[in-house]
């Protein structure tokens, strides 16, 4: 995520951005478009990672929301969470 600050705050949210690795050829993997947005003075970055896995015949849907949030001073906190 890029966004800027005067120092004390943020002042400009610029974009979010991800990416993935997959070394499993049973495994699909794709995301959403990364939403960036200033909320509260924080800045915030929310991408959604969808996975399929194909296991003799039945498939599982395995999709996560990754949301990070910093303020002026960097990284503040995040999660991942299944959807």
């Amino acid at each position: 995520m890029d966004y800027y600050t005067n120092g004390h705050r943020i002042t400009k949210v610029d974009h979010a951005d991800c990416a993935k690795r997959n070394f499993n050829a049973a495994v699909s993997i794709s995301h959403s478009v990364p939403k960036a947005s200033l909320y509260g003075g924080e800045a915030n970055g929310e991408v959604i990672s969808e996975g399929s896995i194909i296991y003799k015949g039945f498939g599982i849907e395995i999709d996560k929301r990754h949301h990070v949030v910093a303020d002026a001073d960097g990284f503040k906190s995040g999660y991942l969470k299944n959807v």
